[in-house]
């Protein structure tokens, strides 16, 4: 079975696009509504994306690539969208440099 990077690509027509400012829990993101056509049969998919809020940013009747699955046509995703993983990995990361740089700094103060 192919990847899903290896998916064919169409394009797909912006429907909707909505921000959501996040809260305690979550991240601030775009959530995008979009419909595209297999095969003379036409579908829908959304995705979150966790980008800054910007008047650049999509609107309804924009077009986009989009990825679909070969055998179930239903299933969709945007390849460019960037994911709320990405944020959490770089937030884990410079917790874990903060983390080494104290422990550098308290093993460098108990061998003065």
């Amino acid at each position: 079975m192919p990847s899903n990077d290896d998916w064919p690509t169409t394009k797909g027509l912006v429907f909707s696009v909505e921000w959501f400012e996040g809260g305690r829990y979550s991240y601030p993101n775009y959530e995008v509504v979009y419909s595209y056509e297999v095969d003379d049969t036409s579908y829908s998919g959304r995705f979150r994306d966790y980008i800054g809020m910007s008047d650049d940013y999509f609107h309804r009747d924009d077009t986009i690539e989009i990825r679909y699955n070969p055998q179930k046509p239903g299933k969709s995703y945007y390849p460019l969208a960037h994911s709320d993983r990405s944020r959490r990995l770089f937030a884990f990361g410079i917790g874990a440099a903060a983390g080494l740089i104290a422990l550098v700094f308290l093993y460098l103060n108990q061998h003065k």
